[in-house]
């Protein structure tokens, strides 16, 4: 079974990692993000400690409380975690008890005991990877004026959160949390290019533009 999805996935929650970051000047350098467990236990403190970022009640702004939810809630990282680890206790032996990170870590190595329950830990391991990151980095993107190749729409209709209503570029390029573009996508058809395809994407956009 190919583990590198989910070996990536444990690695940037419970792990220091290494990410290159793109200038404004198109220089590059490089720094070490924190595990994405402890940015979001993070995330939920500092919420907590400021009282300007509470609603009525003392209750906790949307992010706070999606951060706990994700990480305290019946569903989330900390019940499940401790959940499957139980379940596997027979394959790691009691390995990495104590700590959510640490359990993690084993019930991901235990997980490889069969296809089914590595395809459940791959599942939800890396859900909770997509999920912290979707919280806690917004998505960047970049608009580029041109017709999308193959629903041929350039511009689409959106409405902002007051109801007002706006046009906006079909087609846009994604950054991932590393600063780098990840792929390009149009906001009508849902077409998507990446790799060899996004700079396709880049040189039919350019044709357009000298037609023009």
């Amino acid at each position: 079974m190919e583990t590198l999805n989910l070996d990536m996935a444990v690695g940037l929650l419970t792990r220091l990692s290494k990410h290159r970051i793109e200038d404004e000047d198109g220089g590059t350098h490089w720094v070490t993000a924190l595990p994405l467990l402890v940015q979001l236990k993070m995330a939920i403190a500092n919420s907590a400690m400021q009282p300007t970022v509470k609603g009525a009640g003392g209750t906790p702004i949307p992010l706070a409380a999606e951060a706990y939810d994700l990480y305290y809630g019946s569903d989330g990282i900390v019940p499940v975690t401790s959940h499957h680890w139980w379940l596997l206790h027979a394959v790691h032996k009691g390995q990495g008890r104590g700590k959510v990170a640490t359990e993690l870590r084993a019930w991901a190595m235990a997980a490889r005991s069969s296809v089914e329950a590595f395809t459940e830990a791959e599942r939800i391991i890396c859900g909770w990877r997509d999920a912290i990151e979707g919280l806690l980095i917004p998505t960047r993107r970049w608009e580029i004026v041109g017709a999308c190749p193959e629903c041929q729409v350039s511009r689409v209709v959106d409405r902002e959160e007051d109801g007002h209503i706006f046009t906006k570029p079909a087609l846009s390029v994604v950054y991932g949390p590393d600063g780098a573009i990840s792929n390009g996508v149009c906001a009508e058809c849902g077409a998507e290019w990446r790799g060899d395809n996004l700079r396709k994407l880049a040189w039919l956009v350019s044709v357009q533009g000298r037609l023009s």
